[in-house]
């Protein structure tokens, strides 16, 4: 037979367990019925800004409010709608620019908390995905300007890499008894290094030679030169059929929030999005400058491409034309054709630097 006392104790007993879950849960943010769990995804440190990135859920990364708390210089994030479970530890020292990502309670839910250091300018830039959603948060030094409540990395245009495309095994396309596209798009790279550099610019390429080098080392090339605007030289290859003229190609000003499926590298590997406007800028000086010299007209497309990849710079790819188009191949296997498409390249580079193209 149960003893009244015993039960007493036992109920007690539960009762404080469930109390001590209870405020478990809420101290550490876990996972409670009806809550969606938002995870910390972590942070990685670029040259003049740090990314955070966050995954919600089902939650649309939109409806998060976000208030900025000048006196603390920090950052609080939480559902307009909805309620929301943390799931990750408090992050300390993570970059030079962000001292802290922990979290906190706001109107008696978990809100996301990010301390910025001294170090850092008083704002961000945000950047929405889908599928999965996400939010991306850029934090910038403090010697960075501040542009309709977001900051943009305006900085004079000095260096400029340049990233002949190909080389090594890696032949591209060719026409048969023509220079291949790793030559030709090595030759345009040269003489427009000439060309800007007699402009007063600093350049510097990808690859010297007739050398294989990855993705990644050519953006760690560009990166590491504080390179800042990227263009990559290559040529196209139709086969057989009448192509384009010369093709640009640019991630683009909204590409994040198109609401197009993600990649799962595109979180970090683009961390350009803060200079997506300027990609944009930039693909149309260089459109501009080129203008009609092919005969052919110039296309803009807005995509990601692989060449983007772990850029912190506008960038630009140009295809300078179609070398499976036997008018198109003729103009570019002339040396004084390449030294015009050279000097429209430079061009579309100045002005871009001046600022004279919107």
């Amino acid at each position: 037979m149960l003893n009244l006392s015993s039960m007493k104790l036992s109920l007690t007993g539960f009762l404080a367990l469930l109390v001590f879950v209870l405020a478990a849960q809420a101290a550490f943010g876990q996972m409670s019925v009806g809550q969606v769990e938002v995870k910390y995804l972590g942070a990685r440190n670029y040259y003049a800004f740090t990314r955070v990135v966050f995954d919600t859920g089902s939650l649309q990364p939109e409806t998060f409010r976000m208030n900025f708390d000048p006196i603390q210089n920090r950052l609080v994030l939480y559902p307009s709608s909805g309620t929301m479970s943390l799931s990750f530890a408090p992050v300390h020292a993570v970059s030079d620019i962000v001292r802290e990502v922990n979290f906190t309670q706001v109107y008696n839910q978990p809100a996301i908390i990010i301390t910025l250091s001294s170090a850092a300018a008083p704002g961000y830039r945000v950047s929405y995905l889908r599928e999965p959603n996400r939010i991306v948060l850029d934090f910038y030094g403090s010697d960075r300007n501040q542009d309709a409540g977001f900051l943009r990395l305006i900085r004079p245009v000095r260096t400029v890499a340049i990233d002949p495309g190909h080389g090594g095994r890696f032949f591209g396309s060719f026409q048969t008894g023509g220079m291949p596209e790793k030559e030709l798009a090595m030759d345009v790279a040269l003489r427009l290094r000439k060309a800007l550099t007699a402009m007063g610019f600093r350049v510097v390429l990808t690859r010297e030679g007739d050398t294989e080098v990855s993705l990644d080392e050519r953006a760690g090339i560009a990166n590491a030169a504080r390179a800042d605007v990227f263009v990559s030289i290559h040529a196209s290859g139709s086969y057989g059929t009448k192509g384009q003229g010369p093709e640009f190609y640019t991630t683009g000003a909204g590409e994040l929030n198109t609401g197009a499926k993600s990649k799962t590298r595109m979180v970090w590997d683009e961390q350009n999005a803060p200079y997506l406007p300027d990609d944009l800028r930039l693909a149309r000086s260089l459109m501009l400058d080129m203008g009609a010299m092919s005969g052919r007209v110039s296309v803009l497309h807005q995509t990601r491409l692989a060449v983007f990849n772990g850029l912190a710079m506008p960038a630009v790819m140009v295809e300078l034309g179609d070398l499976n188009d036997p008018d198109q191949a003729q103009m570019l296997m002339d040396e004084a054709y390449r030294d015009m498409i050279a000097a429209k390249l430079a061009r579309g580079i100045e002005d871009f630097a001046r600022g004279v193209v919107k």
